[in-house]
């Protein structure tokens, strides 16, 4: 029964949205850490990057989830 679970998981991850989805909760995690101050010496580089990629999973999860 675990295993059946993960499979579908593993499925689910696999599509736009699941990778929607992890994206975004990376981004959240990095702003968090930003917004906390936990870095001592941030990137701006970086700070682009992750908000390219928190448009990026918004992209994924509402427009390319449901076209086929």
């Amino acid at each position: 029964m675990l295993n059946t679970l993960f499979d579908r998981n593993k499925a689910n991850m696999k599509s736009n949205f699941g990778k929607g989805v992890v994206l975004a909760i990376s981004s959240s995690i990095y702003g968090i850490v930003r917004v906390f101050d936990f870095l001592k010496q941030p990137m701006l580089f970086l700070d682009i990057f992750m908000i390219i990629l928190l448009f990026y999973s918004i992209y994924l999860i509402f427009f390319k989830t449901y076209s086929k």
